[in-house]
């Protein structure tokens, strides 16, 4: 993305489930919601719980 710089905005993590979406973490770097994405899909797939995009970002200009 040309121009693009991830230390301009911060970060929300979702779990999307058949009932919506719900925030879970705010004001996040991508680094850490990238981490906290990670760790949750493990547990998820530990939990026999897991299915493909349940936990996503949005990034968002910071003021």
């Amino acid at each position: 993305m040309n121009g693009f710089q991830r230390d301009n905005y911060t970060c929300i993590v979702y779990e999307n489930t058949k009932n919506g979406s719900f925030m879970i973490a705010s004001d996040l770097s991508y680094n850490e919601a990238f981490e906290l994405i990670r760790k949750l899909e493990q547990q998820a797939k530990e939990q026999g719980t897991y299915y493909e995009d349940r936990f996503t970002l949005t990034f968002h200009r910071k003021n």
